[in-house]
C-alpha cells in the first residue's frame, strides 16, 4: 500500500482554477505518532495501524499539510486497475510525448520486469495500460528518469484524461 504517486489538488471555483503539484514520494515527512519516513508510507502507516482506509488518507492527509502549510479536507486514492479501466472507460488518451526514452525496468504484475518500454517523441493515442506505463516509467536514462518528468508526465496524464471528460460531455450526459 505504498503510494505511488502524491498529487496535491487546489481548485479554486472563485477563480475558475485548478493547481496540481506533485510531492515526490521519496520527501522525508515526520509522520503523525512520531518517527520519520518518506511520505509515500504515510497512507500505508494510517492503513495497517488502524485498519482503516479513512486513517490511511488522515495520515496521507497531514503529512501533506505540513509540506504544504495548505488545510486539505479531501483525500482521494485510486489502484492501478482503477487508473487503467477509467482511462479506457473514456476511450484512451491523447498524448505529446516530448522526448523519447526507453525504460529497462518497468515492473510486470509480479516481482519481475517487463521488456523494455519505449516512447517515442510525438502524438500517441493511449490505452489505459500504456498510460498507466507512461505516468509510472522511472528508470529511463537521462532526463526522463527523474522524478521530476515523472512527475510532469504524471500531469499530463491527468490533464488528458480532464480534457476527454470535459470536452465530451461525460459528466453532463451522466
Amino acid at each position: 500500500y505504498l503510494t505511488d504517486t502524491m498529487i496535491l489538488a487546489q481548485i479554486r471555483p472563485d477563480i475558475g482554477q485548478v493547481t496540481l503539484t506533485s510531492i515526490p514520494r521519496d520527501y522525508w515527512v515526520d509522520m503523525p505518532n512520531g518517527g520519520q519516513e518518506k511520505i509515500n508510507a504515510a497512507f500505508t502507516y494510517g492503513l495497517t495501524k488502524n485498519l482503516d482506509w479513512d486513517k490511511g488518507g488522515l495520515y496521507s492527509r497531514q503529512v501533506a499539510e505540513k509540506v504544504s502549510g495548505l488545510k486539505i479536507p479531501y483525500f482521494a486514492i485510486m489502484d492501478f486497475s482503477g487508473f487503467e479501466k477509467a482511462v479506457d472507460q473514456v476511450g484512451g488518451l491523447d498524448i505529446t510525448v516530448d522526448r523519447t526514452f526507453t525504460d529497462y525496468q518497468y515492473p510486470d504484475s509480479g516481482t519481475g520486469y517487463l521488456s523494455p518500454v519505449t516512447f517515442t517523441a510525438g502524438q500517441e493515442h493511449m490505452d489505459g495500460t500504456r498510460a498507466l506505463q507512461f505516468a509510472r516509467s522511472r528508470h529511463a536514462a537521462g532526463i526522463e528518469g527523474s522524478d521530476f518528468s515523472r512527475s510532469l508526465r504524471q500531469q499530463k496524464i491527468i490533464d488528458a484524461f480532464k480534457q476527454k471528460v470535459l470536452g465530451g460531455n461525460i459528466i453532463s450526459d451522466a
